[in-house]
């Protein structure tokens, strides 16, 4: 009466997911049992479980949000809008989305209006009359900037009148 020993014919794990099973086989075959003697004992295959831990997920980015309100009204601007590394998040050591999150673009490129300032008052002119209340005028132009783009012009006036040599003249009081 001759007990056949088991063979292990092999191992092979089915796929490479999470929680998966691999199966051994064996044949009672090393000698085939003969004259009498009992089969061998026990199952034909086993399986364990394997790959118990979980796959790595690489992230992938979600769709872009909205842009955000650009940062001037006008002479260039920049808006921006962002993303995230969700969808899926990187996991069980997969990589990081990879790039920027943020994007950025230009916006208002037209120029802002300027408006008028006046520059600085001149020296002041001679007296018009040698006595009796002459006037004398001084000027200022509207150049400290100049208007461009649409901005409004100065306010008020260019010019400037005081009196002057108020004494009379000789022979009238």
């Amino acid at each position: 009466m001759v007990a056949g020993p088991i063979m292990v014919r092999g191992q092979a794990v089915t796929s490479h997911a999470v929680q998966e099973k691999k199966t051994r086989s064996r044949t009672c075959t090393n000698p085939l049992p003969s004259e009498g003697g009992s089969a061998c004992k026990g199952s034909a295959t086993k399986s364990d479980v394997c790959n118990e831990k979980p796959c790595p997920v690489n992230g992938a980015w979600s769709q872009y949000g909205d842009w955000t309100r650009c940062t001037k009204t006008c002479g260039r601007g920049t808006q921006t809008r962002s993303r995230t590394c969700t969808n899926p998040s990187p996991s069980a050591g997969g990589s990081a989305c990879k790039g920027s999150s943020v994007q950025s673009k230009n916006c208002n490129e037209n120029l802002c209006p300027v408006n008028g300032g006046w520059s600085n008052y001149g020296a002041w002119t001679s007296c018009n009359k040698p006595c009796g209340t002459g006037q004398k005028t001084r000027s200022r132009t509207c150049t400290n900037p100049s208007p461009s783009e649409g901005g409004s012009a100065c306010k008020g006036t260019a010019t400037q009148s005081d009196v002057c040599n108020a004494k009379p003249c000789p022979g009238q009081y």
